[in-house]
């Protein structure tokens, strides 16, 4: 039993210290990996030390050994020489866990200490009730500090004592009138005239702002989809890579390589058809004025030259804010029903039920492909301009190249905004509003009527300013006349008449406040 037991512990002893040599040659080997990657100069002997000790203590066929004494020496001074890497160890996970845990305990406190706590975890309630809360305010606010005696209702209340019945706005509107003759006459003096409501520098100002904004719009619109159009014929070249695009095409491409929702396929689309339409706008432009110079003294086709003028000055209204969005904005709904109503007053190929057909055919196929090309633009300007966001600064001055990349968003801005140029909607609402009467659906004669009114202002306009040598106030009335202009010589007003009324309003309210106050 004693042998036995000697054997074991004798066993036990042997396997025990192959245990720890193994462990400290691992160890050893560890760390001289860790000092061959700081370059920590080691000792050729201590070196060579180490690896033969690692290669006894991983070697299948060596024996186990027993440990020697003067080992001790020689890990007393690798010891020292490890040392200074004890500072690179890490800690363990468990350490950092706790260290995490502490941490979010900490941050939580310090959040609900503050408050931050109850708006980050229960948002959704708090928006909710501080939407109504300020709701309520507002509305008690209203019914508190409204003036009981407020002037619209003491006319409201006047007005419906005196229709007695009959449904009539009394006397309101009784002094203003519809111009006959379309107030050509007023055209004369009306650059300067005060009753405008806006004055001639505002017009100079207005004018300006087109132009330039055309001339940057156009150089804009040419240069971005030039680049992305030499940029997508290389990219389909095949044999060709990416590396000789700018800098702008290639952060596109490689954005956009694995969406399938917008591509480079996408963006030739969108470049082609802005390019065309900057095109097609320029070339109209002139057109149209070449008309104008062309015809303007014929005796027999002036309607041309005068029709053009204002078509020429509307395309430089248009290159101010065009952009393949534009495209989008003709399918808005009102637009839409508008344009179908003249397209089908006024058909290309006669009234008959070919040409019927075929205007219906064309109108369809030609607003789904505005839809269509409008779609893909916003797609395509939106991955554009994040490109030129997050691109970094270039060789240029900083300043120059962060102008830039924020002229894109602008661009894009500016170009979202004239997808629907209220202007134009107001102004063609106001010419239908004449032409077609109480009817919103204007027909073929009322279409013919509005085309050659506003050929006769063009021609008044012409007559009044370009032939007595005031090209300038020609220029920018072309430029510049909008619905408001047009509202200013549609409607006729009897300035007397109106100041009576109104003093009669102010008498009646003073009788009216008097009276209650009375009360």
């Amino acid at each position: 039993m004693n042998g036995v037991h000697e054997d074991d512990c004798c066993r036990s002893k042997t396997q025990g210290e192959i245990g720890f040599e193994n462990g400290a040659d691992c160890l050893l080997q560890v760390r001289k990996s860790a000092l061959d990657s700081i370059s920590f100069p080691l000792p050729a002997s201590v070196s060579h030390g180490i690896a033969a000790d690692a290669h006894e203590a991983h070697s299948p066929t060596q024996k186990p050994r027993a440990w020697r004494p003067w080992e001790a020496a020689n890990m007393s001074r690798v010891g020292d020489l490890l040392a200074p890497l004890a500072i690179l160890t890490m800690p363990e996970e468990a350490a950092l866990a706790s260290l995490h845990e502490k941490l979010k305990l900490h941050q939580r406190r310090f959040r609900s200490a503050l408050g931050v706590f109850w708006v980050t975890d229960y948002w959704e309630p708090l928006l909710i009730l501080g939407c109504l809360i300020l709701v309520v305010c507002f509305a008690a606010s209203q019914e508190i500090l409204m003036d009981e005696s407020k002037e619209e209702r003491l006319m409201f209340d006047w007005l419906h004592q005196q229709e007695r019945g009959n449904h009539e706005f009394v006397e309101v509107l009784d002094y203003m009138s519809i111009d006959p003759h379309g107030g050509l006459q007023k055209l004369e003096n009306m650059v300067y005239d005060p009753d405008m409501g806006y004055s001639w520098e505002y017009r100079i100002a207005t004018c300006l702002g087109r132009v330039i904004g055309a001339i940057f719009n156009v150089v804009f619109l040419v240069v971005v989809n030039t680049r992305i159009m030499y940029g997508a014929c290389a990219y389909f070249e095949p044999g060709h890579g990416t590396g000789p695009l700018p800098t702008d095409m290639q952060r596109y491409m490689s954005y956009t390589s694995g969406m399938a929702l917008v591509g480079v396929r996408h963006a030739a689309l969108v470049a082609v058809a802005e390019l065309g339409g900057t095109v097609v706008l320029v070339t109209m432009a002139f057109y149209r004025a070449m008309i104008f110079f062309l015809k303007r003294r014929s005796q027999t086709n002036r309607f041309d030259a005068f029709a053009s003028v204002f078509q020429s000055a509307h395309a430089v209204f248009m290159l101010s804010t065009f952009s393949a969005l534009k495209l989008f904005g003709v399918v808005y709904p009102f637009v839409l029903m508008q344009d179908f109503a003249e397209q089908r007053a006024k058909p290309f190929f006669g009234h008959g039920r070919i040409g019927m057909s075929f205007q219906i055919f064309y109108f369809v196929l030609s607003r789904l492909m505005c839809f269509v090309v409008g779609l893909c633009a916003f797609g395509v300007k939106v991955a554009f301009v994040c490109v030129y966001l997050f691109q970094p600064v270039e060789n240029l001055h900083p300043w120059l190249s962060l102008a830039w990349r924020w002229s894109h968003l602008l661009n894009l801005l500016v170009q979202t905004m004239g997808a629907l140029v209220l202007e134009d909607l107001l102004f063609s609402r106001i010419l239908n509003f004449i032409a077609g009467g109480t009817n919103f659906m204007v027909n073929e004669k009322a279409i013919v009527m509005r085309e050659v009114y506003m050929a006769r202002v063009a021609q008044v306009i012409y007559e009044e300013y370009w032939t007595k040598h005031r090209r300038l106030e020609f220029f920018v009335l072309l430029t510049t006349f909008n619905d408001m202009d047009l509202q200013h010589l549609l409607l006729d007003e009897d300035a007397i008449e109106k100041e009576k009324r109104l003093d009669d309003y102010h008498s009646v309210l003073t009788q009216v406040k008097t009276s209650r106050n009375l009360c």
